[in-house]
């Protein structure tokens, strides 16, 4: 079986020095080259891409007006796919009936009537004579002839009392009651049985093969020339990036201090011309300006901080945003670049000065408490054609004990 396929992919590939067999160029060194394939246009099973080469140009002040030359090669990737035959083991359960005797335990209900005795215990009550001694005295009369005192005697007789308690008494008789219970016994019969089985066979499944080589490859060198001398500052400068894909070689500016007029001369030894037209604000030096000392102006006025500029002749005339914030930290220390757990944002305050060679600045004590500690949050930018007013990435001081 027969399938066009469209394939479509995107490659990503380093490619590093210059290859050794071509040593008329081996001392040429690519530079953070990376390689890209395009969707490749597909020619039966069979297509090829061009692999794009890049390489990156930096320039800073007091850099050659001219660079070196870097080495770019693109290579075309070809692919050569066809089907290729496989065999794939393919299974399936069936089942086959399998019948014999078998010894059976075969059990039944079985209901009836059957008599037991039932016996209950009859109260009744027994009563017996208990004899006891009863006695009594008797006297006899006094005589009023003699005076002679009267004679006494005891006399006793034997009564009987009654005494009865219950007794019990089993009495039983014969009942019938209606009872089930399971009857089992061991036989045998005849049974049938569905058991299972696998049957396998191979069939053949076709599946596309692959294989990659280089085929042609484009070469350039190419370099960059600075037609004009140019004022750059010390945190400034120039990048640029340079692709080769096939025959294309393409030429960009990443970023730049000045807007350049771009000429290409050459075509296997490329040089770029660059003529600087005017200038591009580029985000200021971030070490620019600097905070020297916070104190507390005591008693308890205001917090002071100075800092101090390290380009104030770049900037004459130009001016300089301070943003601040004043927070209390909570556990006193100085904890350098992150903010501690729990602390607390008290003010925030902005001050714009002419640019100088120091800045002070003070924040006030509204909101301030005795014995605990503050820091300042701060950041700076500039307000001017030099650089592009983004401040810069936020920084913090010591602190400072608030009496």
């Amino acid at each position: 079986m027969k399938r066009s396929i469209i394939a479509m992919f995107l490659m990503t590939v380093s490619v590093g020095a210059y290859a050794a067999d071509f040593s008329d160029l081996q001392k040429l060194k690519a530079s953070n080259i990376k390689t890209t394939v395009e969707v490749p246009t597909v020619k039966g099973h069979s297509y090829s891409v061009w692999e794009e080469a890049c390489v990156a140009f930096e320039l800073v002040s007091g850099s050659p007006l001219v660079t070196d030359a870097k080495y770019l090669e693109s290579k075309e990737r070809v692919t050569s796919c066809n089907m290729e035959t496989y065999y794939e083991t393919v299974c399936q359960t069936v089942y086959n009936q399998q019948c014999g005797y078998e010894w059976v335990e075969v059990c039944q209900n079985v209901c009836g009537y059957s008599p037991h005795q039932v016996c209950n215990q009859v109260p009744h009550q027994v009563c017996r004579d208990v004899p006891h001694q009863v006695c009594q005295t008797v006297c006899t009369p006094q005589n009023s002839t003699t005076d002679a005192a009267p004679q006494c005697q005891q006399v006793c007789h034997t009564e009987y009392t009654q005494e009865c308690h219950t007794a019990y008494t089993q009495q039983c008789h014969m009942e019938n009651s209606y009872e089930c219970h399971n009857e089992c016994r061991d036989e045998q019969q005849y049974l049938c049985h569905q058991v299972p089985s696998q049957q396998c066979h191979q069939e053949p499944r076709e599946h596309e093969v692959c294989n990659s080589h280089y085929g042609k490859s484009v070469k350039k060198d190419v370099r960059v020339q600075i037609m004009a001398d140019r004022i750059m500052f010390p945190w400034e400068k120039d990048s640029f990036k340079s692709c080769l894909k096939g025959t294309e070689l393409t030429f960009n500016t990443v970023s730049a201090p000045y807007y350049y007029g771009i000429n290409k001369v050459g075509d296997t030894n490329v040089t770029y011309e660059l003529s600087p037209s005017y200038r591009v604000p580029t985000p200021p030096d971030q070490a620019g300006i600097t905070n020297t000392s916070i104190s507390a102006n005591l008693p308890g006025s205001s917090i002071d901080l100075k800092f101090r500029e390290e380009w104030a002749s770049v900037y004459a005339g130009e001016k300089v945003g301070l943003h601040l914030e004043l927070w209390n930290s909570k556990n006193g220390s100085n904890w350098g670049a992150e903010q501690g757990a729990g602390d607390k944002k008290i003010s925030e305050k902005d001050f714009s000065f002419e640019v100088g060679d120091t800045y002070s600045v003070s924040m006030p004590s509204a909101g301030l408490k005795k014995s605990k500690y503050y820091y300042v949050k701060w950041n700076f930018f500039r307000d001017g054609s030099i650089s592009t007013r983004v401040p810069v990435e936020s920084r913090k001081t010591g602190t400072v004990y608030w009496y």
